[in-house]
């Protein structure tokens, strides 16, 4: 995808984990507009493939007043140049949606996305129900953002998405210039970590590696059960202590976490590291890998920062205080010489039929 699109569209949308349709734990769209209060969003199967194509939706904006088939997306405001037609294509659409604990934050996209000015009516093959949809999109050019990246890239109310539920890239023929679209396309363009559309179970490891961690220290007797939100501590917690540890050695030491399947990205003149972080309260002789950060570590220079024994204090439910940790290092990192690997396996069971 080029880093520097010429048409983009944001669009707010409900928060799902899939938008793939009714699910257990992910039956409908929350937030995104009033409509979505009591009735289900048709944006519920904006990630749904269906022979390689992914037919979306977003509602640009609402009337009681003016019947839906009326309502459309502003064509020219993508693309000032055009002069005609009901649908414009190569279009980025960017998936924004609102996190449960505030903000709005990118959670997936489109690239080269046909976006149509008014809403098209669904067929029987697109397996979406009656749900109309107004976009259209190769599953191949795709993203959907795992949970865990989902904080990324904020997107403002002000000089953002407010009450409109849709941002255009362009204001009365100008091209907007604001910080947070700058920073949204550049993530963007240089992302290359996980895809929630080709790898659904990468949550679920994640989850099943904290889970496991979590009874440890339950069952020893170390530290706090690890809850989501202590993980997310640990883990900022930990590449802010191996940044000020690599910077002492490397002129340039960035945090790519959430772009990349490695934690930092040291440079010097002539080398480059990449860096793994590992933050926990236990003793460190112990910790959990994707199978992402297995396969990077097999065949790149990699090294590993496990930053153990860290204090944790919860004043307040949620909110937590770390200090100390002991940093112990390997690099380089030589992943099957230097310890042993052990798959933590889970199995998906698909039913031959489903019962009537």
């Amino acid at each position: 995808m080029s880093k520097h699109p010429t048409r983009v569209l944001f669009a707010r949308v409900g928060r799902m984990k899939f938008y793939c349709g009714i699910q257990k734990g992910d039956e409908k769209p929350i937030g995104g507009g009033k409509h979505n209060e009591d009735n289900i969003g048709h944006e519920l199967y904006n990630f749904r493939d269906v022979g390689g194509i992914l037919y979306g939706y977003f509602q640009p904006w609402k009337s009681d007043t003016i019947p839906q088939e009326e309502i459309t997306i502003n064509l020219e405001r993508i693309d000032p140049e055009l002069e005609q037609g009901n649908s414009l294509d190569n279009v980025l659409v960017v998936f924004v949606a609102r996190h449960p604990r505030g903000g709005q934050f990118v959670i997936g996209w489109y690239d080269k996305a046909t976006v149509f000015r008014h809403f098209q009516p669904a067929t029987q093959s697109m397996s979406r129900e009656d749900y109309s949809y107004n976009l259209k999109c190769s599953t191949a050019d795709a993203v959907l953002l795992p949970m865990s990246l989902r904080q990324s890239i904020r997107v403002p109310r002000k000089d953002g998405l407010g009450r409109a539920h849709v941002c255009y890239l362009y204001d009365r023929g100008r091209r907007r210039q604001f910080p947070w679209i700058r920073a949204a396309l550049e993530f963007i363009g240089g992302y290359t970590g996980g895809n929630l559309l080709i790898e659904p179970d990468e949550d679920e490891q994640q989850e099943l590696a904290a889970l496991v961690d979590g009874q440890r220290l339950r069952r020893t007797g170390q530290g706090f059960l690890v809850t989501p939100a202590l993980r997310e501590a640990l883990e900022d917690y930990g590449v802010k202590t191996a940044m000020v540890h690599f910077r002492q050695s490397w002129s340039s030491v960035k945090d790519v976490g959430a772009t990349e399947s490695f934690d930092l990205l040291c440079k010097s003149p002539g080398r480059e590291l990449r860096v793994e972080v590992k933050a926990t309260q236990s003793d460190g002789g112990k910790v959990f890998l994707t199978p992402n950060e297995v396969e990077h570590a097999k065949q790149n220079n990699v090294a590993l920062f496990i930053l153990h024994s860290i204090r944790v204090e919860e004043p307040k439910p949620e909110q937590y205080l770390l200090s100390g940790g002991s940093p112990h290092v390997l690099s380089p990192w030589r992943i099957m010489a230097q310890g042993t690997l052990k798959e933590i396996v889970t199995y998906e069971y698909k039913l031959n039929r489903m019962p009537l």
